[in-house]
């Protein structure tokens, strides 16, 4: 009896420790936004920046289906506007600025970003792109105190020119010229789609690739990814014409030599239809280089880890929970509790029959890929809580807030106003996994004990793993060691492995006990770590 209480009190004691770990996290509604009327989906883009140049990040939001009469009207009163809701520590729901449209669809069928610094003026600017009735069209508006209704830049093209824009997104300075540039994915016909580049110093076009069939590609920008000074970017092109389940993915590097780059094959071949917008990720390890995702299914969110030593090989899967198909990036970042490691937000607008809700996970030393922080769509009719994110300090208290859109109904479009939550960010957000920091803290430094692992992830009904040690240093070291941890630093197995196998470069071993989940490999001597990896087992 005294041990069967002994047990239960310990079990009290770890709920109320679970319990009082996840209540710590989170994020208390700092704003709310509601479109002008019923139907005129406010939130259906969001991008965040600093564009009025005071030091302070902005929240701009797109109303695709505002008219100045107040009341909807599908027929031709459907310009669009652009909400401007100045960054300060007095942050409120106040519309600051406005870029109204004044002819149909003007900036009704389209998406906002930041487009970085394309003038090379010190301010962000804004970027839009979408269709206009028979034109394709990306517009930049410059930073300033108040914003233009003229464009700065357009770059407007007829049907008769291109079949369509199919993605522009901003790249970062990648030809490091002082100017930001941007990434744009034209289909040229039925039969043809090139990646391109806006370059923002010269203002003109780089055709990068070209790729035959009728499956789009796309261009990202994913920051800093090997601590050179300059941005990188990222491709995505089906490996074969018409066929979107087979696409190749690829790294090249930014460089003043541009446009000869360095390149890296991350992918050669996805085998499965894929979320094509890599996401930047910021740093969430804090190593001082840029993080990205890429490779995004079913199956899950592929995490690389930036290095000056990148290879094909992902440092850890996020659970396929979000929905990709949706306004700009699937992954949002920003550091939400001011502890020098970025972020995660992401969504699901797809959730509960439309109801939505949004994710974070929480960046440190030992990122892992166990969800910190839920957040529920408010209560009302199902309106896409999630569709559109954003992220940034809108109430300069050094904590990033995050913005969460709710667009449209599901019933549609004129029963919903369309709203924008904004969440503050906080010093109490926290990992709430238990990490182990002796056996999963990341090794840094050269490609001395780089490895290879597959398959990864690991099928369930596959119980054998494949490590290829394909760093130099493996040549004279003798007892290596494979341990297997699992994320919160609890190890599940060792192996030792033979001098002969260091040798030839070659171990494979079994996983038939470990469950579904994340799991770290540490490669290990006696005496110290080498280098560790993350694999997940589906």
């Amino acid at each position: 009896m005294r041990k069967r209480v002994r047990v239960y009190s310990f079990l009290l004691i770890l709920m109320l420790c679970i319990t009082s770990l996840c209540a710590q996290n989170q994020m208390a509604v700092l704003a709310t936004m509601t479109g002008s009327f019923n139907g005129c989906g406010l939130g259906w883009s969001l991008a965040s920046l600093d564009f009025n140049g005071d030091g302070i990040t902005d929240l701009v939001g797109l109303e695709k289906n505002w008219n100045p009469d107040g009341v909807m009207d599908f027929t031709n009163r459907m310009y669009g506007r652009i909400n401007f809701y100045w960054g300060r520590s007095d942050f409120d729901n106040s519309i600051n600025a406005t870029i109204p449209g004044t002819y149909q669809r003007q900036y009704g069928l389209g998406w906002i970003f930041n487009a970085g610094d394309v003038n090379g003026d010190g301010i962000e600017d804004l970027g839009y792109w979408g269709s206009e009735e028979q034109l394709w069209k990306i517009l930049i508006f410059y930073g300033r105190q108040q914003p233009s209704p003229i464009p700065d830049r357009e770059y407007i093209y007829s049907n008769s020119q291109y079949f369509g824009l199919t993605r522009v997104y901003p790249l970062g300075d990648v030809n490091d010229d002082g100017y930001d540039d941007l990434g744009v994915s034209i289909k040229i016909s039925n039969s043809q789609n090139s990646i391109r580049m806006i370059d923002g110093l010269s203002n003109t076009f780089y055709a990068l690739y070209t790729v035959g069939g009728g499956v789009g590609s796309s261009i990202n920008g994913i920051g800093d990814i090997n601590n050179d000074g300059v941005d990188d970017y990222h491709f995505v092109y089906p490996y074969y014409p018409f066929d979107n389940a087979q696409n190749r993915l690829s790294v090249h590097y930014g460089s003043s030599a541009f446009p000869v780059c360095d390149s890296l094959i991350i992918c050669p071949n996805t085998y499965s239809v894929i979320d094509h917008e890599a996401c930047p990720l910021g740093d969430i390890n804090g190593d001082g280089m840029s993080d990205f995702a890429s490779f995004i299914n079913s199956s899950g969110i592929r995490i690389w880890f930036g290095s000056q030593n990148l290879t094909s090989q992902w440092n850890i899967i996020l659970p396929s929970i979000i929905s990709s198909e949706s306004d700009g990036y699937a992954i949002v970042h920003g550091d939400l509790n001011n502890d020098g490691y970025d972020d995660l937000i992401s969504s699901d607008y797809l959730y509960a029959g439309y109801d939505g809700r949004a994710y974070v996970w929480m960046g440190g030393s030992n990122f892992n890929s166990n969800l910190d922080l839920t957040l529920y769509a408010p209560p009302g009719v199902a309106e896409k809580f999630g569709w559109g994110k954003a992220a940034g300090d809108f109430n300069n208290d050094g904590f990033c807030d995050a913005a969460i859109s709710q667009p449209i109904s599901d019933s549609g479009p004129e029963t919903a106003s369309g709203r924008i939550h904004v969440y503050a960010g906080n010093a109490q957000l926290a990992d709430t996994t238990v990490s182990n920091e002796e056996h999963v803290e990341p090794v840094l430094g050269s490609d001395e004990w780089e490895i290879m692992v597959f398959p990864n992830p690991v099928e369930k009904n596959l119980t054998n793993i494949n490590i290829n040690f394909v760093g130099s240093g493996y040549r004279s070291i003798n007892n290596l060691q494979v341990i297997i941890y699992n994320i919160k630093g609890q190890r599940i197995v060792k192996y030792r492995v033979n001098d002969s196998e260091t040798k030839s470069g070659k171990w494979s071993g079994n996983l038939k006990h470990a469950q579904f989940g994340n799991y770290i490999i540490s490669i290990q001597t006696k005496s110290r770590t080498l280098i560790t990896k993350s694999i997940s087992i589906n």
